[in-house]
């Protein structure tokens, strides 16, 4: 079974000593708002374990991190707002 095509709110994956890798598929779970992935040796992403060290919405954060690994992105806070178009000219008379 794909993991896509799970529907439930909450995963329980802890004390899975096995567990390495989260897969980047997890952040396409719509339903889902609740990962319970403590007591693991998660290796991949790397920010897991910090991401569960601090404890701020560890769910959300996981599916985001998950998510940027999916697409294979990064986080970039400095741009606020880019608009992208043609460029128009105004003279001023």
């Amino acid at each position: 079974m794909s993991v896509a095509k799970l529907r439930s709110s909450i995963l329980i994956l802890h004390r899975n000593p096995e567990l390495t890798v989260l897969p980047g598929k997890l952040s396409t779970l719509k339903d889902l708002y609740s990962i319970k992935i403590d007591h693991n040796q998660i290796k991949d992403p790397p920010e897991i374990e910090q991401i569960l060290t601090k404890g701020i919405k560890p769910s959300q954060t996981i599916k985001r991190v998950l998510r940027e690994k999916l697409h294979d992105s990064e986080s970039y806070r400095g741009v606020k707002l880019m608009i992208v178009g043609p460029q128009v000219s105004i003279q001023c008379s």
